[in-house]
C-alpha cells in the first residue's frame, strides 16, 4: 500500500513540474510581452492541472507522513520533513496568489511589461517562488542524504537563497533592458547571484547523495568548498559577460561603419560621373 501511495505521489509531482517548466519556458520566450489567445488558454489549462496535482500531493504526502510516524515515532524528528512541509505550505499560498493576482495580469493586453513597477515585481516574485518551491520540494523528496543530518535552518537558508537569485534573473528576463544593457554594478550583481544559484543547486544535489558525509561534522570543509566554487563561478561569469559585451560592442561598431562605407561608395560614384 505504501509503495502505491509513493507512486501516486511521484506521478503527481512529475506532472506538475513538467507542465510548470513548459509554461515557464513559454513565458520566458514572450519576454513579458502580451500573450496570444492560445497561450492564455494553455496557461489557464495548465494552472488547473497543477492545482489538481497539488491536491493529490497534499493527500498522498500527509498519508505517507502518517504511515512513517506509525512505523517509527521518531520519524517526525527528521528536520527535512518539516522543511518540506514549510516549502509546500509556501507553495500552496503562493498558488492562490498566482491564480487571483498574477495570472490575470500576465494575460492582460499589455503583458508583464505593461504593468506598473509594484505589480510587475509581485508577478515576478510569485512566479519565481512557484518554480523554485516546486523544484526544491521535489528535490527534498529524494534527498535521502539530508535525513536526520541537516538542520531546518540550513535547508531553509538554501531555499531562500534560491528564491532570491531566481527573482533577480526573473527581473532581468522581464525587463525592457537585456543583460548586456545593464550598468557594471547590475551586471556584477546578476553574475554573482547567478553563480550562487547554480552552485547552490549543484552543492545541494551533492549533499543529497553524500550519505557518509554529515556537513555538521565538516562545516569548515563545506565553507571552504562553497567559497572556492563561488569565487570560481564569479570569475568565469565575469569573463563570459565581458566576452559577450565585447562581441556586442564590435557588432555595433561594424553597424556604425556600414553606412559610412556605403556613403563613401556613393560619393566615389558621383565623383566619377562628374
Amino acid at each position: 500500500m505504501k509503495t502505491l501511495i509513493v507512486y501516486v505521489h511521484l506521478i503527481a509531482a512529475c506532472v506538475a513540474v513538467g507542465i510548470l517548466l513548459m509554461q515557464d519556458l513559454v513565458l520566458a520566450k514572450t519576454g513579458g510581452k502580451p500573450m496570444s489567445v492560445y497561450s492564455i488558454k494553455e496557461l489557464k489549462r495548465a494552472a488547473g492541472i497543477i492545482s489538481i496535482a497539488l491536491s493529490v500531493l497534499w493527500v498522498s504526502g500527509l498519508t505517507l507522513v502518517l504511515i512513517g510516524y506509525l512505523d517509527n515515532p521518531e520519524y517526525l524528528t527528521n528536520q527535512k520533513i518539516w522543511a518540506k512541509f514549510t516549502v509546500v505550505v509556501v507553495l500552496t499560498i503562493n498558488g492562490v496568489v498566482l491564480h487571483h493576482f498574477s495570472f490575470p495580469r500576465v494575460a492582460s493586453s499589455g503583458g508583464v511589461l505593461g504593468l506598473g513597477r509594484i505589480e510587475k515585481t509581485l508577478v515576478i516574485l510569485t512566479g519565481c517562488v512557484s518554480t523554485v518551491s516546486w523544484l526544491f520540494a521535489c528535490y527534498l523528496g529524494i534527498a535521502r542524504g539530508w535525513n536526520y543530518t541537516l538542520e531546518y535552518s540550513f535547508i531553509m537558508f538554501i531555499y531562500l537563497g534560491l528564491i532570491g537569485t531566481a527573482c533577480i534573473f526573473g527581473s532581468t528576463v522581464f525587463s525592457s533592458r537585456g543583460i548586456l544593457d545593464l550598468n557594471n554594478v547590475e551586471k556584477l550583481l546578476v553574475v554573482f547571484c547567478g553563480s550562487i544559484s547554480a552552485f547552490a543547486w549543484l552543492f545541494a544535489c551533492y549533499l543529497g547523495i553524500a550519505h557518509p558525509w554529515n556537513p555538521a561534522e565538516a562545516s569548515r570543509t563545506v565553507m571552504y568548498m562553497n567559497i572556492g566554487l563561488l569565487a570560481t563561478a564569479c570569475v568565469v561569469g565575469c569573463f563570459i559577460m565581458r566576452s559577450l559585451f565585447a562581441t556586442k560592442k564590435h557588432d555595433a561598431h561594424a553597424d556604425d561603419e556600414q553606412p559610412m562605407l556605403s556613403e563613401s561608395i556613393s560619393l566615389a560614384n558621383s565623383v566619377s560621373k562628374t
